[in-house]
């Protein structure tokens, strides 16, 4: 069931067009389909099969709004189309002065000491007589990838993403019981009078 919370999970930003728009799983229909009528079961997989068109198509307005652009004017698709072609095509764009080219890679300088490889590599290196985490990222600046860092920074990273995952966890929960698919597939059941 996490990879079916995963899909659901909103963006950090809680931007939708960040989102990616997820096919539902024909396991999921089945579920949901499974005691009701035929009718009711042929609507719900029917409005699983159509979801990620009009996904698009709901999307494409929020760009559109997000653009101010009335898609309702002669020019208005044209428009929208030009402007995500200025932003993501250099070509598209119009500017005083050539700009040099971007380097690719990390900025010099900057370093990633946590993330979901520190948490995993924390849990490793506990010990049943450690007295806290600090115990377990000291012992990981000794050797290896996290060799003379500071444990300190060491145990705040781990904390740090130890509340991003929660984060994401309690947001994956919420969408998962607010998330628009399950309430079309419900309605569309409900629409041919079918069980509920």
């Amino acid at each position: 069931m996490t990879s079916q919370r995963k899909r659901f999970s909103k963006s950090p930003d809680g931007d939708p067009l960040k989102e990616p728009i997820v096919k539902p799983q024909p396991l999921l229909v089945a579920l949901m389909s499974n005691g009701k009528s035929p009718e009711a079961q042929a609507a719900m997989w029917r409005a699983a099969d159509t979801w990620p068109i009009q996904e698009k198509y709901r999307k494409l307005g929020l760009l559109a709004c997000r653009y101010k652009i009335d898609v309702s004017s002669n020019d208005g698709w044209i428009l929208l189309a030009l402007r995500l072609a200025e932003e993501i095509y250099e070509g598209f764009r119009v500017v005083e002065v050539p700009q040099p080219a971007k380097r690719r890679g990390r900025p010099s300088g900057s370093t990633k000491i946590g993330g979901l490889d520190l948490v995993k590599a924390v849990e490793l290196a506990k010990l049943p007589t450690d007295r806290g985490i600090l115990d377990a990222c000291r012992r990981l600046t000794r050797r290896g990838r996290w060799k003379n860092e500071n444990p300190k920074s060491l145990q705040t990273q781990y904390y740090a993403h130890l509340r991003k995952m929660k984060k994401v966890l309690e947001a994956a929960n919420e969408a998962w019981e607010a998330d628009p698919l399950i309430r079309r597939l419900e309605e569309a059941a409900k629409m041919t009078g079918g069980k509920s």
